[in-house]
């Protein structure tokens, strides 16, 4: 069962990971859906979880969590599901956070985070050392603005869902706008809130 589920997330064997929001966990079930495990608990210790959201798999099959009322993300083993590693905490510095919400890995193991509140994104080594940021260029092309789901096109462009814009917006590696679409509204193409984005 759930309580608001967030995010989702399968790993390289097929099995599917749930953010189960509501009750500080994340619940693990095979790919036709029956349940296998489960970890976290509500806290503040290592390896509690506080409404979970994001969650993304590294390619050496470690499980990250985002935990956007914390401001941190945790590594996991998913041999024992003990918690191996924590970045973040609560601020606008580099390596701070402010509601982050979504992670996505790149196939060297470094990765991307939407530091909601701060409006920019972070990229992160597989260790959690800081490596880069670029703002989230709003559509108007001036100022920011906050951002939701994140995905990675093989191209090598980045897709952002911007919440506050009902937009998706669009990056190239270097952290420059290049494309937007959508906008205000409940017709074909328009969204109201965007959260998340995946590429298939």
């Amino acid at each position: 069962q759930f309580d608001t589920p967030a995010s989702l997330a399968i790993d390289e064997i097929g099995q599917v990971y749930v953010g189960d929001y509501g009750n500080y966990r994340i619940q693990k079930f095979t790919a036709i859906g029956d349940y296998s495990a489960q970890w976290g608990a509500s806290g503040m210790d290592p390896g509690d979880l506080y409404l979970p959201r994001g969650i993304d798999f590294a390619p050496d099959n470690t499980a990250y969590v985002i935990d956007p009322l914390l401001q941190r993300i945790q590594r996991f083993t998913l041999e024992s599901y003990s918690v191996d590693w924590i970045v973040g905490s609560a601020g606008n510095e580099t390596g701070e956070f402010d509601q982050p919400f979504d992670i996505e890995f790149l196939a060297d193991g470094t990765f991307y985070v939407s530091d909601g509140s701060n409006n920019r994104i972070q990229r992160f080594d597989q260790d959690g050392a800081f490596l880069d940021y670029f703002n989230v260029t709003s559509y108007t092309g001036s100022g920011t603005t906050s951002s939701s789901g994140i995905a990675l096109h093989p191209n090598g462009f980045i897709y952002v869902a911007a919440n506050s814009e009902d937009r998706i917006l669009v990056f190239d590696i270097n952290g420059s706008l290049v494309d937007f679409w959508g906008g205000s509204g409940s017709a074909d193409g328009e969204f109201d809130t965007p959260i998340d984005i995946e590429v298939g």
